[in-house]
């Protein structure tokens, strides 16, 4: 699947650069490509499935948005019928801020961002013994934090573009378990509840945006 969207994207940006190789103009160190209005779609060039829409309100400014969802299912079975367990979860994150570019020299451009992350996930397991024992839990985690990355871009052409960021995040994060434990006879019922801070960083990530 990650190859298959690695060649549309690589498809997608052969034809963009085509499309504008007629009317490439190099850019001075204090101009930028953009425009009032404008949309751009960046995504990185690594494995992540994330996407980031780009809303300019200027041309030195933009509102952004990315968002990450992973939902996971997994049975298996011990090799000699010990018990049979089940995995389930779904989690999801995103990202909503502004960016603001600073022209740097001739087709480069810095940038910062800034933002609030929101997140939520469940997962539910369980697992079923020979004797009949079940243990099974229920986890429902909620976030809400603030990020803030740095990064650069060189611009092929007006519309395409390639760059390197380094962002980081701290979330508040709270928790809630429900552990279950069923047996002849006996159910075990227990709540588990946390909160905490949670820190974050990911680093030299390369990234590819089109221009709309």
């Amino acid at each position: 699947m990650h190859r298959a969207l690695t060649a549309a994207v690589t498809g997608l940006c052969a034809a963009v650069v085509i499309s504008t190789s007629g009317r490439t103009q190099s850019l001075n160190g204090d101009t930028l490509p953009f425009r009032k209005g404008q949309w751009a779609v960046e995504f990185p060039l690594q494995e992540s499935y994330s996407i980031t829409l780009l809303r300019f309100g200027s041309n030195r400014h933009a509102l952004l948005v990315d968002g990450v969802v992973s939902i996971t299912h997994d049975k298996s079975a011990a090799d000699d019928d010990e018990f049979d367990s089940r995995l389930s979860g779904q989690s999801y994150r995103l990202r909503i801020g502004r960016r603001a570019y600073r022209p740097l020299a001739a087709n480069t451009a810095g940038y910062f961002d800034y933002g609030v992350v929101p997140g939520w996930s469940r997962v539910a397991s369980d697992q079923l013994r020979s004797d009949r024992v079940d243990f099974e839990s229920n986890t429902r985690t909620s976030s809400l934090g603030v990020f803030a990355a740095l990064g650069g871009n060189y611009f092929v052409t007006p519309r395409l573009s390639l760059g390197m960021s380094s962002s980081t995040a701290l979330s508040y994060r709270t928790r809630k378990e429900r552990r279950v434990t069923r047996a002849p006879g006996m159910v075990l019922v227990r709540n588990v509840s946390g909160r905490g801070y949670a820190f974050s960083a990911h680093t030299a990530v390369i990234t590819g945006a089109i221009y709309f």
